[in-house]
């Protein structure tokens, strides 16, 4: 189950993903379904119309759900037992190098890392003893965890490097150690 979304330079591939983020943060019922650095319903809409922006998804089973976009309000509509999809988008804009990344100090977001890459080391913490799918994990990984899995692909990249990670809730930060030494 491997959905590939290719083609060329503005062919719509950032359009559908953007749609497909308004969508979620409507099933997840925030405060505003638009997205941060992309303006408002008046920029965002096709400027041949002066139509609503309407959405909708549908399922396997034909329950839909669908989120209408207006200039003054936005409202969600769902047929039948719609369940949305939890997706998880990591921007191309992600954090780079740093010497520490933050992590979510409310419960409810912990598991969930940010479309910037923020939380990530607070989500290896979280699930670092959960099994791992055989197909994802490192051949010459020491386990069967996402824990051994993570360090055993990042010595993909730099081999014979040791990796950990570190957190501090008092300050709701995280760094990484690459043999004992900061990013």
């Amino acid at each position: 189950k491997l959905t590939v979304l290719t083609g060329l330079n503005s062919s719509g591939k950032s359009s559908v993903i953007q749609a497909l983020r308004i969508l979620a943060k409507a099933a997840r019922k925030e405060t505003s379904f638009l997205l941060p650095g992309h303006g408002t319903v008046e920029e965002i809409r096709n400027k041949n119309t002066k139509e609503d922006i309407s959405l909708t998804i549908t399922d396997k089973d034909n329950n839909e759900f669908s989120v209408t976009l207006s200039g003054s309000n936005s409202k969600t509509t769902e047929t039948g037992n719609f369940l949305f999809p939890e997706i998880t988008y990591i921007s191309a804009h992600r954090y780079g190098p740093q010497t520490s990344i933050p992590i979510y100090s409310d419960i409810s977001d912990r598991s969930r890392i940010g479309e910037n890459g923020e939380n990530v080391l607070q989500c290896i913490e979280l699930y670092r003893d959960n099994p791992l799918d055989e197909r994802l994990r490192h051949e010459t990984s020491e386990g069967y965890t996402l824990g051994f899995n993570v360090r055993g692909w990042l010595n993909v990249i730099s081999p014979g490097t040791e990796f950990n990670w570190h957190l501090d809730n008092m300050s709701d930060s995280s760094y990484s150690t690459f043999d004992g030494h900061r990013a």
